[in-house]
């Protein structure tokens, strides 16, 4: 499914009542829509919170982020990620410096 609104600065993909699945190919669908799939996206905020995700799409998340050349604002909370997301997220909180919140809360961390 694609993102509900458009902005240049926000992916929003929450409260779409989205599973693993469905948030991988929406994330993969955002990568095939640039021409140049090398090139840095512009999005200071991913939003895929109120959801139900669990671990597997965090690949697919982090992957989106960790494209995005001023990423401030990663919201997740209230899906059903558990302690097998921790790898991608660590590695989402390793690279992207410019973080400022990333919101984890009403999961199963």
């Amino acid at each position: 499914k694609m993102a509900k609104r458009t902005s240049a600065w926000l992916l929003d993909l929450a409260r779409r009542d989205l599973e693993d699945e469905a948030v991988e190919a929406a994330c993969q669908q955002e990568l095939m829509k640039r021409k140049d799939t090398t090139a840095r996206l512009e999005y200071q905020e991913v939003d895929v919170s109120e959801n139900r995700i669990r671990w597997r799409s965090c690949e697919a998340i982090v992957g989106i982020c960790l494209r995005c050349q001023d990423l401030r604002v990663v919201k997740l909370q209230r899906n059903e990620l558990c302690d097998l997301a921790a790898p991608a997220l660590s590695r989402l909180v390793g690279h992207c410096r410019e973080l400022e919140q990333l919101h984890l809360s009403h999961n199963r961390l």
